[in-house]
């Protein structure tokens, strides 16, 4: 779905967020420096010195996402008017994690990389109007920059939008009438929500809390560059430590969001039949369709999925590219507390470790 719907858009106003760094051509003239020490390339290979110790926290995390700051520093090269653009037709195949932790650690590389990279796209967007693009062109810049900014402001709060919609999802338990589970939901609601909090905690702890020890430190080296890694006291765990549990709670949030689907599907039934009942056969569809609109459930809830997964459909349809609607679309919903918990959690305890590359880190055992 990003290949459909965020990179079109995001090439339609000429700046791409992040190019793969694999899968992407430039001009070499966008990519030359300005000057000796400024510049998309400057600015690219400037990463490789933070395994020296060179940068604070915030610049080691943003490197991790190299590739991002690429593209904002060639967008707004000083006096010239480069733009990315997305590329449909091409196609390219790549190696994936094999295992779940393995997974955890990758995305926790990419999702701080990322964070950080829009942080500093954002903080720093004013260096856009020294480039030579046109009025037009900075002002559909402007309004991006407003887009990315409310879009990482919903990626900040997801835990809790996704508590919220499981919340008023299970508001109809109280109501035996609505009760998706005949009459056992506040039993349901209660035990997924015990749970739901404690899974959260669970993730929270096992993130967290790892202290090195301080006489090993010397033996830690950069996996990438074979350079002391330079390690703050607090790095957390990693997921190969805990692969139980990184096995067990993206299959306890698959079965947790299988009661979330079962329940927004019975309520839009239930909302459904309740508009109907509104509607009668001697009504013109206009009139239909006002009586739809103006009742509240039907409106709030059916249109807002609509809005959502039938946007998925129909984007899917324009873009001619409808096959994976049918094999991946439940696997997407499946596994989507799983992005949002598992890998934005572990991903929260931010990566100290001030060495570019891989992000892992050996230590002689």
């Amino acid at each position: 779905m990003s290949n459909i719907l965020d990179k079109p858009l995001e090439s339609t106003f000429g700046y791409i967020q992040v190019l793969p760094g694999a899968f992407s051509a430039y001009r070499y003239a966008a990519l030359r420096n300005s000057s000796p020490n400024a510049g998309p390339l400057a600015s690219y290979f400037r990463g490789e010195t933070i395994h020296n110790g060179d940068a604070d926290v915030f610049s080691a995390n943003m490197y991790l996402a190299e590739d991002r700051i690429l593209c904002f520093e060639l967008v707004t090269k000083r006096n010239e008017n480069w733009v990315l653009k997305y590329v449909k037709d091409a196609s390219a195949e790549t190696d994936v994690p094999a295992y779940i932790p393995e997974l955890v650690s990758q995305r926790r590389r990419w999702l701080n990389g990322s964070f950080f990279a829009a942080v500093h796209a954002l903080t720093h967007c004013s260096i856009m109007f020294r480039s030579g693009h046109s009025k037009t062109r900075k002002t559909l810049f402007g309004i991006q920059v407003v887009y990315n900014l409310v879009n990482l402001g919903f990626s900040w709060f997801a835990i809790a939008n996704f508590y919220l919609t499981f919340y008023f999802l299970f508001s109809g338990v109280n109501d035996e009438n609505t009760d998706p589970f005949g009459g056992g939901g506040k039993v349901v609601f209660q035990v997924l929500q015990e749970l739901y909090v404690g899974a959260i905690a669970v993730q929270f702890l096992v993130s967290f809390g790892k202290v090195t020890e301080r006489g090993r430190e010397k033996n830690r080296v950069c996996a990438t560059t074979n350079q002391p890694a330079k390690i703050s006291p607090h790095t957390g765990n990693r997921p190969q430590g805990f692969k139980p549990i990184y096995y067990f709670l993206p299959l306890f949030f698959a079965i947790f969001m299988g009661f979330l689907l079962y329940a927004g599907f019975f309520l839009v039934k239930l909302n459904i039949d309740l508009a109907i009942t509104r509607i009668s056969f001697s009504s013109s569809v206009s009139a239909s369709l006002r009586i739809l609109l103006t009742t509240p459930a039907f409106r709030d809830i059916i249109v807002s999925l609509a809005s959502t997964y039938g946007m998925y459909v129909l984007a899917s349809v324009v873009h001619m590219d409808v096959a994976h609607v049918g094999t991946s679309m439940v696997q997407y919903l499946v596994l989507l507390p799983t992005y949002t918990h598992v890998f934005m959690v572990y991903a929260c305890e931010f990566f100290l470790v001030l060495c570019v590359g891989e992000g892992e880190v050996r230590g002689e055992e």
